[in-house]
């Protein structure tokens, strides 16, 4: 078996020229029908080359179309342009003056700001310094207390030194009544 040669653009083109009485239009046929005429090559390889095919001939048509077209009057162009022109110019404007007024407002409020950060940053400073005024009065009235507990603490060891002094003497007192009333029987 004799090894089959790759598909090219042109047999695509000669399947589609057909035998010279009627041609095949590239647009009314597909790759099964073009590799009928031909005998052989993948549908991938047919379909690629013709949409090459298509393209090119998509893209001759619209040469022929732009060709034909005649060209603008100057005075409708200019007056087009003009009118575009002042549009733009217009919107331009607008566009700026909204800017400016928010660039205005942004501005206040940023005033705004940077007044109340200052108003804040005043009251932080006086809140510190009052509760360092707290906290020094809080040391002192710490060192008063410690003072007023060592003084309770020494009277609570003067007064037990005292309730034991009473509760000994309470009992020397309890054996001589009873010593007393051991003899007066």
């Amino acid at each position: 078996m004799a090894a089959q040669s790759n598909i090219n653009m042109d047999d695509v083109r000669e399947a589609l020229a057909g035998d010279g009485d009627t041609p095949v239009d590239p647009f009314a046929t597909n790759a099964r029908k073009i590799r009928d005429i031909i005998g052989r090559g993948s549908m991938a390889t047919i379909q690629k080359h013709l949409m090459s095919i298509r393209t090119e001939a998509t893209g001759a048509l619209v040469r022929e179309e732009r060709a034909g077209t005649p060209k603008p009057p100057q005075d409708a162009v200019a007056a087009l342009w003009g009118a575009a022109c002042t549009a733009v110019e217009t919107v331009f404007l607008k566009q700026c003056a909204r800017l400016n007024d928010d660039r205005d407002q942004l501005r206040d409020a940023l005033r705004v700001s940077v007044e109340d950060c200052d108003t804040l940053a005043k009251e932080v400073g006086r809140l510190e310094r009052k509760a360092e005024e707290k906290t020094a009065q809080m040391a002192v009235d710490a060192s008063a207390a410690e003072e007023v507990a060592d003084g309770l603490q020494k009277e609570v060891a003067a007064l037990t030194g005292r309730v034991e002094e009473a509760h000994a003497q309470n009992q020397r007192l309890e054996t001589l009544v009873r010593k007393a009333l051991g003899e007066a029987k």
